[in-house]
């Protein structure tokens, strides 16, 4: 059981160069990556209503998929055990961090029918594009920008259309006010 401790609520962005009268309790609108968390002085869930990851990428749904082959370009930290844990419970589909590799997924899984592309940074189903066809995958990894799709990737999978998602979780809050 953790022990209670002081905290002043100040509503508002974090200000660096302030001061703040006892422990901050930081609520990010974003999972955080660990140097992040590090320089805010972020030690564990007693700090933070959120989440800390090794790498950017982690905090996204390019984890949930397995690149297209082996030795396919992927950032650093890259790790293919849970797309192949996840297999079976997660669309088929793949990440990508090269146009390349993204063009060899996509036209794989548009044999088997419709595909969506999803930027890996936005949320709520925004950005996402269904694809039919070939012309239309080469649109829109067109419309991609490269610098994004190599930092942070792309996913692209089987479209299901008429669906419900779920969201499940778990929420802690250690500070008591």
């Amino acid at each position: 059981m953790p022990t209670a401790r002081s905290v002043q609520q100040t509503p508002g962005p974090f200000e660096p160069s302030k001061s703040y009268p006892g422990p901050v309790y930081f609520v990010p609108s974003d999972t955080l990556v660990e140097q992040e968390a590090g320089a805010l002085g972020i030690e564990d869930e007693h700090d933070l209503f959120g989440g800390v990851v090794p790498y950017a990428f982690v905090a996204t749904k390019a984890i949930t998929h397995p690149l297209i082959e082996p030795g396919a370009a992927a950032p650093p930290g890259w790790s293919s055990g849970l797309a192949k844990r996840l297999e079976g419970s997660v669309l088929s589909g793949f990440s990508a961090f090269s146009l390349n590799d993204a063009r060899r997924a996509g036209m794989r899984l548009l044999k088997r029918g419709p595909i969506r592309l999803k930027p890996v940074c936005e949320t709520g189903g925004l950005g996402q594009i269904v694809v039919a066809n070939t012309a239309a995958l080469e649109r829109a990894l067109a419309a991609l920008d490269l610098a994004e799709v190599s930092r942070d990737g792309v996913v692209l999978e089987e479209n299901l259309s008429g669906v419900m998602t779920f969201s499940v979780g778990q929420v802690c809050v250690w500070p008591t006010w």
